[in-house]
């Protein structure tokens, strides 16, 4: 789930982030619109080439033998470095192709941000989706699954896919799209800049509340039916003192998938969920201990040190902009690819060294509650089987199943154990907090900075916001033809503002029309443009189509 949720936000500032300097000396719609689908088929087929190629191995090997495990965690190594691979693909569509450049330049669309972020980033969904076809194969073989291919495609994307992608488009629209559409909005941001991080903060936190809700929409999930299983679990989250709204379903079918978990911040909107397969192949003692994990989860407050996490990654990551801006001010593409860096140290080494202490402080709870070590130890063996796992395998949140049992034996037999377990995990978490509380001390250090900067904010905002409106009359005027008007209307913007190489187009495209020619001013002002934004591919196409008219 980690890696895939990396995966979407790179194919996220991959596209968002174009242009990027790599000049279109050779573009044509004919080749980029061949090119990009070969480039996804191929992606496609290799993937089938490495499914193909560890299936036969795996075949040949003895079920949940050492070969077998081995040959599944060679082949994960090999499906993680071809999905980070996918980044690559999708990188050569958008920077080398110009799949952009088909959206806004050919098709003539841009207006509708949101619309144009679908079609800009539909080569990397497209391929994606496709290249979930060879693995289906391997999932039947592994998990022992039954599920028809469309049952497969569905359940991959809707159970993953869209969760990680759906609040990347919801930022995406509100931040690129409805927000600097609203005039109070946009000149708040601008002139405080702070309050668009705060925006952002308070849409992180209503989607953290509301994701029981769109998970229980996305995955379909359902109660728990009545009976002996239900009765039981009740009386334990009674016992553990844990509020919950429900305890739900997760309906698998014929996949196999093995899982619980726990969502829902607020008490009323929290459900424990299990996978059906889960319920069907533990015992009701052994589903009993994996009840009191998860509840473990909230009695603990994990899933607000979750939210505290998230917080203060948007704290340091402030802060962190704030401090390259001022060193690498207009350098974007560094600024984007440090935060980037960032963001994979603090969730993969940061988090993900919380995230597994916080594991084993639920199995602990989750095994004393229900006084069921070795229930629960033997639990965690049959999830893993299930899973195709080995006992060694461990993920980004997850320590492996083998370390895990081993904490849970040592625990059992030593109440000292316990002792100086609780006692290193306060520390951590007292280490994690100072620096969450550097961050918002870093965030009041820049609302200090942005509140100092604020008069001359608001006159630059002001005197941006008449120029854009001269510059739309000038645009106006050049549509209606009345090309002499629209120079002197444009000349008068660029005398207000003279850095922003649309206006310096404009006046080009304005001289250009009325002189029926490529006159000098008309050359001076595409040059200028060009100067401007040297990198910018789109207004180095604009220019070399006016020459090739001349």
């Amino acid at each position: 789930m980690f890696m895939l949720i990396f995966l979407i936000i790179g194919g996220f500032l991959i596209g968002l982030s174009y242009p990027l300097g790599f000049e279109p000396l050779y573009f044509k719609p004919a080749l980029t619109l061949i090119a990009c689908p070969a480039l996804t088929l191929l992606y496609v087929l290799a993937g089938g080439f490495l499914v193909r190629f560890y299936l036969k191995r795996i075949k040949s090997a003895q079920p949940s033998s050492a070969e077998f495990h081995s040959i599944i965690r060679k082949y994960a190594k090999r499906v993680l470095f071809y999905r980070i691979s996918l980044l690559l693909v999708y990188a050569a569509q958008i920077y080398l192709l110009h799949w952009p450049l088909i959206i806004t330049h050919w098709l003539g669309i841009g207006d509708v941000v949101f619309v144009t972020l679908l079609l800009v980033l539909a080569p990397f969904f497209v391929t994606y989706t496709l290249s979930l076809l060879p693995f289906y194969r391997m999932d039947c073989f592994i998990r022992s699954s039954q599920w028809t291919i469309r049952e497969f495609l569905v359940f991959q994307m809707r159970s993953f896919f869209l969760v990680i992608a759906l609040p990347q488009f919801v930022f995406t629209f509100l931040f690129e799209d409805l927000i600097p559409r609203v005039e109070i909005c946009r000149e708040l941001i601008y002139i405080y800049p702070l309050s668009g991080w705060l925006m952002a903060l308070g849409v992180m936190f209503v989607m953290f509340v509301s994701a029981p809700f769109v998970l229980k929409l996305l995955w379909g999930l359902k109660p728990l039916p009545e009976g002996e299983l239900r009765e039981r679990l009740m009386k334990l989250k009674d016992k553990a003192g844990a509020r919950l709204r429900d305890i739900m379903v997760w309906p698998i079918g014929r996949g196999r998938m093995a899982n619980a978990m726990v969502i829902g911040l607020i008490p009323q909107w929290r459900y424990v969920i299990f996978t059906d397969t889960i319920l069907e192949q533990l015992t009701p003692e052994e589903t009993e201990t994996v009840f009191g994990h998860e509840i473990g989860h909230a009695r603990q407050y994990h899933l607000l040190f979750y939210l505290m996490f998230g917080i203060g990654f948007l704290c340091l990551a402030l802060v962190l902009m704030q401090i390259m801006e001022s060193y690498f001010s207009g350098n974007s593409l560094w600024i984007q690819g440090n935060i980037f860096a960032f963001m994979m140290v603090y969730w993969i080494v940061i988090f993900g060294y919380l995230s597994r202490r916080l594991e084993h402080q639920a199995d602990l709870f989750g095994s004393l509650i229900t006084d069921n070590f070795s229930g629960f130890a033997n639990a965690l063996r049959k999830i893993a089987s299930l899973n195709a796992m080995s006992g060694s395998e461990k993920s980004v949140q997850h320590p492996s199943i083998e370390k895990r049992v081993r904490f849970l034996e040592a625990a059992q037999v030593s109440p000292d154990f316990i002792k100086g377990f609780i006692k290193s995990l306060r520390k951590t978490i007292y280490i994690l907090t100072a620096l969450m509380t550097l961050g918002v001390l870093g965030s009041a250090w820049v609302m200090y900075k942005q509140l100092e900067e604020m008069p001359d904010l608001k006159m630059k905002f002001t005197r941006n916001r008449m120029v854009g409106e001269m510059a739309e009359k000038g645009e106006k005027l050049l549509n209606e033809k009345k090309y002499a008007d629209a120079v002197r209307q444009l000349e008068k913007v660029i005398s207000f503002y003279s850095a922003e190489p649309v206006y310096f187009t404009l006046l080009g495209d304005a001289y250009f029309a009325r002189d029926g020619r490529l006159s000098t001013e008309a050359s001076e002002a595409y040059q200028k443009a060009q100067a401007l934004e040297p990198i910018h591919p789109i207004i180095r196409m604009h220019l070399k189509e006016r020459l090739e008219v001349e």
